[in-house]
């Protein structure tokens, strides 16, 4: 790109109001990472030619990579009118309605790929996604499991479709697409702490624990596995070592209810009731939407 980048600039040097020429410049720029150049080649190309919606598709990705999201809606817009079967513009259009957690413009705007092309595995991705944000877990369910089928050796899509199942409480459903997901991505942590967070679910805290017991040790645990070791401890009412955990994964995301909760309850269990009524206390500040917090509190 960067000798073309040179023959482009020449171009318009003998003769400046060429559009195309502005946005194969702008094409080259994009390709060089030079976001702020490449947006003034594609505008250039506009003001002699507004009715290409190939420019403006180009200019809306280039603003999404400065992070200019208005900027990118405005001409994203215009690509989709301009070819209103542009599969790429309504693409792009979602994934920055997305950035602006705008999920319900996102998910028409992902319905209409999946209708131009029914082949496109992300679009499916996508609109699992947004649809699982607006509460719409079947739809998003529907959504990922054509994706799962189109790529099949897709681990993130077998993640997800995880994710959707245990939204369903489907968990032995959950556990196979997770362990497909790990299997495709061995060394991948997050893969591995879902398969251990299924079998958690399902009662099998032992092996669930022994799991992320097993995970590669140059790999700093995070507040995920640190709660879920917290809880499969608790659960094998091993106190001590669970609230080890929990105290870290309060540590690491103070803003979270759920390590509180469980500290109370390993202290409530080890009969330290005045400092288990604080940390309940602590949990139930935090979310006061969980019936157990109260109750546990009262016990307390």
């Amino acid at each position: 790109p960067g000798k073309a980048l040179e023959y482009y600039e020449k171009s318009l040097e003998v003769e400046s109001g060429q559009p195309q020429t502005y946005f194969w410049k702008g094409k080259a720029l994009f390709g060089l990472k030079q976001y702020k150049e490449a947006a003034d080649a594609f505008r250039a190309s506009i003001e002699y030619n507004d009715q290409n919606a190939f420019v403006h598709l180009a200019l809306g990705q280039t603003l999404m990579r400065l992070e200019d999201w208005e900027g990118a809606v405005q001409h994203l817009k215009e690509a989709i009118l301009l070819d209103p079967d542009s599969e790429r513009a309504h693409f792009e259009f979602a994934r920055v309605r997305m950035k602006m957690h705008n999920f319900y413009a996102a998910r028409d705007h992902l319905e209409s790929v999946v209708n131009i092309n029914p082949y496109w595995d992300e679009a499916y991705y996508l609109l699992s996604d947004c649809l699982r944000r607006i509460g719409m877990f079947a739809e998003g369910l529907s959504a990922i499991e054509k994706a799962v089928r189109l790529v099949p050796k897709n681990a993130e899509y077998h993640f997800f479709h995880a994710l959707l199942l245990g939204d369903e409480e489907r968990w032995k459903d959950a556990e196979a697409e997770a362990e497909a997901a790990s299997h495709l991505s061995p060394k991948d942590v997050k893969y591995i702490h879902l398969v251990a967070h299924t079998r958690r679910r399902m009662g099998d805290y032992v092996h669930a624990l022994d799991l992320m017991e097993k995970m590669p040790s140059d790999h700093s645990p995070g507040y995920p596995v640190l709660l879920e070791k917290g809880i499969c401890l608790f659960f094998l009412e091993r106190y001590k070592d669970a609230m080890e955990h929990l105290l870290s994964a309060s540590s690491e995301r103070p803003q979270e209810a759920e390590p509180y909760y469980y500290l109370g309850r390993c202290l409530y269990a080890l009969g330290d009731y005045e400092p288990a009524s604080e940390r309940l206390l602590d949990a139930l500040t935090r979310r006061n939407d969980v019936w157990e917090h109260y109750y546990y509190l009262a016990h307390a």
